[in-house]
């Protein structure tokens, strides 16, 4: 999450920072490197995700094996 925060702060910082082509161009290469950060960061989280339900699940049908 620390990454997550960290790639939204470089995101802002592009936007904020253009005021020479050098900077702009150093910035774009940051901001590449962040969207490939996020895409990472989010299947990392969907993979979780999927983990913690599917968990979920089955403590669920072991705590309530059947509604009466």
């Amino acid at each position: 999450m620390a990454k997550l925060l960290q790639v939204s702060h470089n995101i802002e910082h592009i936007q904020s920072d253009s005021s020479t082509f050098m900077s702009s161009t150093i910035n774009i290469s940051y901001f590449n490197l962040s969207i490939w950060e996020i895409r990472k960061v989010w299947e990392n989280i969907n993979v979780e995700l999927v983990a913690l339900i599917s968990c979920l699940h089955v403590n669920n049908r072991h705590i309530h094996p059947m509604k009466y």
